[in-house]
């Protein structure tokens, strides 16, 4: 592993929690106090204070709510809950295998949910229970477990038998230009994850190549924001990944589903693809305290295994995959994820030694709960005036029109000069600085070609995206660099004086 994953913005400005603690607290002293009805309302608007306007089907007593392709009914009558979801039809072909697998689910997934079939093949998940039996930590465990199985399976059944809904889900499907990027995107991330994957092997480093073939798979979750087959597909192969078996043989079968993944049309590919409401995230809700606990062990064993050995590569992996783990796991605040979110983007294709640098910077500004003090790059970085100039260099560069002939030339023009300067430094480099440099050099060759590649199917939107990160990586590499030498040469001064 010479450099560092590339960087994909995600499709969702952010995945926050709408969750509110404080409603939940009160539905506990509502439900406490008796007061039932009023206690599921400040259930629901602790989920989201939206959904009671937008949902309801009978005033105050009957909210229907997506829940990504199901629509989940909550309804009370006569002092009684009954929360309901119409499913699924069973299709004639594969009747058999379908009511197997739903037999399973009714005796060993579903807590208190009851799965049952008319005699038209229609299915109903169900659960009723009288009101003063609705302790809202109750209902939470309820609708989680309904919408986490539910929808796993319900994506299964849809990909593996083409089972259909009974109700048409509320969803709306990604605009093709979109599907199209993203499809483009994962090639990309995914050939570099077995790429990575596969040469750790050959090295004999199977704890590398075990994160790495995990983020291929994490960092799809992280920038399409996938749902359906694909989100289930992509958890079931993370959890193959750490089943107790031989860390080689796990790998590699995560390489070949890697693989199959990558070869999945594009057609097929689009269908997990839309914009959907969430019920209930399965994902935790996490504080900033919480993930200074869960990163203090990776985050030593980054300095001690890979910064204070000079591991990059390894020091890079490690920071990489549990940043991306964390955004699959959880449902990150804000200012959390806009925090490593600039990391990320900042070592973003970097040779490892310089992406360890602002990796394990961010990752330990984190640890300690300091986010606020800088952002990840460190040195030069922090200045807020500075950050405003960065965010209109980028605004600027994405406003270019590689549609017009003169924009190509100018931007040729200035790769070709950027490329021979750069060239030049490798005259005044070290043995190790000059490793460094020429990794960057060949990384911006391959990033160039890439650009090219749009253009000439002019993807004019994927030209202009690819020069930016570009234009942006070379600008952190120089800095990092400058300021690498700035402090070698007033070393050298002080030892002269």
């Amino acid at each position: 592993m010479k450099n560092a994953l590339f960087f994909i913005s995600p499709v969702l400005e952010t995945t926050e929690s709408p969750i509110d603690t404080q409603l939940l607290n009160e539905a506990r002293d509502l439900y406490e106090e008796g007061k039932y009805l009023e206690a599921l309302h400040r259930f629901i608007d602790h989920l989201n204070p939206a959904f009671r306007q937008k949902y309801e089907v009978e005033p105050g007593v009957h909210f229907a709510i997506p829940h990504n392709t199901m629509v989940v009914n909550i309804k009370v009558r006569d002092e009684h809950l009954h929360v309901w979801v119409d499913y699924m039809r069973v299709p004639a072909e594969g009747r058999v295998a379908v009511l197997r697998q739903l037999a399973m689910l009714a005796s060993n997934k579903f807590i208190l949910a009851r799965v049952l079939l008319d005699e038209e093949d229609c299915v109903r998940i169900e659960y009723d229970c009288p009101m003063d039996t609705t302790h809202p930590e109750k209902l939470l465990s309820l609708l989680g477990n309904i919408c986490q199985v539910g929808e796993q399976f319900q994506a299964t059944f849809a990909h593996d038998f083409d089972a259909q809904p009974i109700v048409e889900p509320q969803i709306r499907p990604y605009p093709e230009e979109l599907v199209q990027r993203i499809y483009r995107d994962f090639q990309r991330t995914g050939r570099k994850a077995i790429e990575d994957t596969e040469q750790s092997l050959k090295d004999g480093n199977t704890a590398e190549a075990d994160m790495q073939a995990s983020m291929g798979f994490s960092q799809l979750l992280y920038f399409a924001n996938p749902k359906g087959y694909l989100y289930a597909e992509c958890w079931r192969c993370l959890r193959a990944l750490d089943e107790e078996i031989p860390v080689r043989e796990r790998v590699q079968r995560g390489v070949k589903d890697l693989q199959r993944m990558l070869d999945m049309p594009v057609e097929e590919f689009a269908k997990s693809l839309y914009y959907s409401e969430t019920l209930l995230s399965d994902n935790n809700v996490p504080t900033l305290r919480q993930f200074g606990e869960v990163y203090e062990d990776k985050v030593d064993r980054a300095q001690k295994f890979g910064m204070d050995k000079k591991d990059w590569p390894f020091a890079v992996t490690l920071l990489t995959w549990m940043f991306y783990q964390t955004y699959s796991l959880n449902d990150m605040p804000r200012f959390i994820d806009a925090f490593i979110r600039r990391a990320l983007e900042e070592a973003s294709g970097l040779p490892v030694k310089e992406a360890a640098e602002i990796l394990f910077r961010a990752a330990r500004q984190v640890q300690k709960g300091k986010i606020e003090d800088a952002p990840a790059g460190g040195a030069g970085r922090a200045d807020s005036a500075e950050d405003e100039e960065d965010a209109e260099d980028d605004e600027f560069l994405l406003d270019l029109d590689f549609s017009d002939e003169l924009t190509r030339q100018v931007v040729n023009a200035r790769l070709d000069e950027l490329l021979e300067n750069l060239e030049q430094g490798t005259q005044l480099q070290d043995a190790e600085g000059l490793d460094e440099i020429l990794a960057f050099i060949s990384f911006v060759r391959k990033t160039r070609s890439s650009l090219d590649e749009y253009l000439e199917q002019e993807d004019y939107e994927s030209a202009n995206r690819t020069h930016t990160f570009l234009m942006r990586s070379i600008t952190n590499f120089i800095d990092t660099k400058l300021d690498d030498l700035i402090e070698e040469m007033e070393d050298d001064q002080g030892d002269e004086d």
